[in-house]
């Protein structure tokens, strides 16, 4: 079943349609623990002056359905990554030589000229691209 849903900044006026979803035991049980049950509408009052506070551009947002926000979602800008083909060793070195690190071998996870290969699965951290840029 398609349903139409927007992606949008949190709102205050939020508050209260947040806090009808997500007091809800099933809910609470499926999300960490610092995570409030029940939930009232000054926890998401909180919650949004919380996120709104945060420093642009917006990480969190608000899943809006019929109008109503039904609950969130958020984006971490915190690593870059690059899927290289095992077989492309040039990339493979570029990509170390400007500091990623391979995180992993995902196993016969891409199809290259009808061959099933791996995929090499490397990443820098902002913390390590902030350091590297400052060094250079």
């Amino acid at each position: 079943m398609k349903q139409n849903f927007e992606l949008r900044e949190w709102r205050l006026s939020d508050a209260a349609s947040l806090a009808e979803n997500a007091n809800n035991i099933h809910i609470w049980n499926n999300v960490r623990d610092y995570f409030p049950y029940p939930y009232s509408e000054e926890d998401g009052k909180q919650f949004i002056e919380m996120v709104s506070g945060k420093p642009k551009p917006a990480e969190d947002f608000a899943i809006v359905v019929d109008g109503k926000a039904v609950g969130g979602i958020g984006i971490v800008l915190q690593k870059i990554y690059a899927p290289v083909f095992d077989f492309n060793i040039a990339s493979q070195k570029v990509l170390q030589k400007v500091g990623f690190e391979r995180e992993a071998i995902l196993k016969s996870a891409a199809i290259k000229n009808e061959k099933i290969i791996d995929l090499h699965y490397c990443s820098l951290l902002k913390s390590q691209w902030a350091s590297s840029v400052r060094t250079m």
